[in-house]
């Protein structure tokens, strides 16, 4: 039996629901495979900072129903409702150059805004599908931005300004460093060092709270950090993920979901053919079960490089909701 069998069999100890099974549905012609067909996006030119932040304090947030977007390594967004499993295509990123997707953030006004390998960044309005990208025109002057996962985080509940989040972490370096952009001014600032840590993520709750997933390397640990000063306010191992490669992690609904690869050769988990999960960690014990994972998506479509979800997302998963027309579920 393959390492990925006996983690399958571990995860759906006592049951595994799955909130994704079968075939793919294609009968609306989508599926899940590369969307194509589209002419290169213009040149980037502008400045689309301005609209992140308002001027006048409590800043509105318009909810974002839609669930958790994933940025592929091929450039596409994509959505998965853990509601219903259903994957749904958003936007195709093309910026007329970088391809080296990296990293992936979703602000309250719907813009995502995308890091690639090496500092660039770009945001797209994730209400056009040819992903035509706009320049904040970020100077990539610190080292610290080319490596690093990062999220939008909220100020608190009854306030949607928000802040970008980052946290840098690569094998090479062994050392991760978490900071905070103003996303007006694009100003970077380190909130903490850790030393021993190969890679590492951010995400934040409704409430304005921050977390993370880090990992020394193969010991996953969910963090929570005060945004402000950037101490540690509470950390939790996560044994079931000892023996996988973790890669993004994003807070939904009540619950954490990330990204894992049980990694059996040693194979690079952006190649295809490697097993790709989406797991859930009931981190808050919202069911009644402990701090349970969960296998929720057995086989990803494609490699996330990066996922996130909007700071005006729900608080809650609410009341369940049927599979909608043209859904597409694995």
């Amino acid at each position: 039996m393959t390492r990925a069998s006996v983690l399958l069999a571990l995860l759906c100890a006592g049951g595994c629901d799955f909130l994704s099974t079968g075939d793919a549905d294609d009968s609306n012609g989508s599926g899940i495979t590369s969307q194509g067909g589209y002419e290169p996006a213009i040149d980037p030119t502008g400045n689309d900072v301005d609209v992140e932040i308002q001027e006048n304090g409590v800043c509105e947030c318009p909810l974002d129903d839609a669930g958790i977007y994933m940025l592929s390594d091929q450039g596409e967004i994509w959505t998965f409702d853990p509601r219903t499993g259903c994957f749904a295509f958003v936007s195709r990123v093309d910026c007329g150059g970088p391809s080296d997707y990296l990293s992936l953030a979703v602000s309250r006004h719907g813009r995502a805004w995308v890091v690639f390998h090496g500092g660039d960044m770009y945001t797209v309005d994730l209400d056009d599908p040819q992903g035509s990208c706009l320049d904040p025109q970020y100077t990539d002057d610190d080292a610290l931005f080319g490596a690093a996962n990062m999220a939008f985080v909220r100020e608190g509940p009854d306030d949607g300004c928000d802040r970008m989040y980052l946290y840098n972490a690569t094998s090479e370096a062994d050392h991760g460093t978490l900071a905070v952009m103003d996303p007006r001014s694009l100003e970077l600032s380190p909130l903490a060092s850790d030393d021993n840590f190969t890679y590492g993520d951010v995400t934040g709750t409704p409430d304005g709270r921050m977390f993370g997933l880090v990992r020394h390397p193969w010991a996953p640990r969910i963090r929570e950090w005060d945004k402000h000063t950037g101490e540690i306010l509470a950390e939790a191992r996560i044994p079931e993920l000892d023996d996988l490669w973790t890669g993004s992690i994003t807070y939904w609904g009540g619950y954490f979901y990330i990204y894992a690869s049980p990694d059996d050769e040693g194979a690079d988990p952006n190649e295809p053919n490697v097993t790709r999960w989406l797991l859930e960690y009931d981190y808050f014990n919202v069911r009644g079960r402990g701090q349970v994972v969960t296998l929720v998506v057995d086989q990803l479509p494609f490699s996330p490089v990066g996922t996130a979800v909007s700071p005006c997302a729900p608080a809650s998963a609410g009341d369940p909701r049927a599979v909608i027309p043209g859904c597409t579920k694995l």
